[in-house]
């Protein structure tokens, strides 16, 4: 492709970029505030504490961010809290059982960028996207987001019921069957619009199905993703109501704090039984935040050892190379 016609089908991918989204409406319309227990803040923080680096064991494939409804549902995000500089976007996606499984990330990232714009998502047949918050910043931070803030992505009614715990009621419910993900548009709110969204920029954006971020690949899938493309964690609560928590990293991994509490959310249907999540519980994650680290697949735990031996060569310098590479080799298995 000559110069010229790059140009050109870059104007025209832009143009049917901008065409394909209506500008960014979100549900801070219609907040409610409901209490968020000091005990529950305190579960969440815990599981996910500032500047800490999240148990990689946390972050394993067999865990999966998204939402099933096993039962037509209401839904419900709650903000908690955010440790980012950036003025981030939230939003979610809905989509069906079968929807990626045949596609790759290069199938997406139709303008080769290296990452998926939230328009090129929307345009995969089976997805749609909406804004939950344009501004996903707190008050003071720059946004206007407090803890507790709540809204209904169906457009249900809210009625607090309680710490922690509201009741919502609507006639345009989600389907049973409905896969929801999420996603955080990095830095997107800014002057008044959403990047990405309302214009042609194209953000990076991160997404609850790993294979969607930018850490991947052209030939990585869903089943296949690359490793630290996960962006969002998500655990249960310890409460009754059925609450799953959602944290967000919001830089190109494995770059960045690796905290997964850029912004902290809560998501609760109703009824609550109609949520199917696989993943661990606020309790699993602080245990596995109190055992050491499986960082980069063991190599921590791996120069570590080899740190020890070599101690123990300059004090016992008859140490036979061999048994060095034998306690290394079992350390390592």
């Amino acid at each position: 492709m000559n110069l010229k016609n790059r140009y050109l089908y870059s104007i025209l991918f832009n143009f049917s970029i901008v065409s394909s989204l209506s500008a960014a409406e979100d549900l801070t319309a219609n907040i409610v505030n409901i209490d968020l227990s000091a005990g529950l803040l305190t579960e969440i923080n815990t599981a996910l504490p500032e500047s800490s680096v999240v148990n990689q064991e946390f972050l394993n494939l067999s865990y999966d961010p998204n939402i099933l409804l096993q039962e037509d549902a209401n839904v419900g995000v709650t903000f908690v809290d955010e440790g980012a500089g950036y003025r981030n976007s939230l939003g979610y996606f809905t989509f069906e059982q079968q929807t990626f499984e045949a596609l790759s990330f290069a199938d997406i990232d139709t303008n080769n960028s290296g990452h998926i714009g939230i328009a090129e998502l929307q345009n995969i047949a089976g997805v749609s996207a909406s804004m939950v918050f344009n501004n996903a910043s707190k008050s003071g931070a720059g946004g206007s987001l407090n803890a507790g803030d709540t809204v209904s992505l169906n457009g249900a009614q809210i009625t607090p019921s309680g710490e922690n715990s509201y009741d919502m009621s609507g006639t345009e419910l989600f389907a049973e069957g409905t896969n929801i993900g999420f996603f955080l548009i990095q830095n997107a709110w800014q002057g008044g619009e959403v990047q990405g969204w309302d214009n042609n920029s194209d953000p990076l954006t991160f997404y609850s199905l790993d294979f969607l971020n930018p850490e991947n690949s052209a030939a990585n899938t869903l089943e296949n993703p690359a490793e630290d493309s996960r962006h969002m964690a998500m655990m249960t609560t310890s409460g009754a109501n059925g609450q799953v928590v959602l944290g967000f990293e919001d830089l190109v991994r494995p770059g960045g704090d690796n905290d997964f509490n850029d912004a902290l959310f809560i998501v609760q249907t109703d009824p609550v039984s109609s949520m199917f999540v696989n993943v661990p519980s606020t309790g699993e994650v602080i245990a596995l935040q109190a055992a050491p680290a499986q960082l980069l697949g063991g190599r921590v735990s791996f120069a570590f050892i080899a740190i020890l031996l070599l101690i123990v060569l300059r004090i016992k310098p008859w140490l036979h190379l061999q048994q060095c590479k034998q306690y290394i080799g079992v350390v390592n298995v």
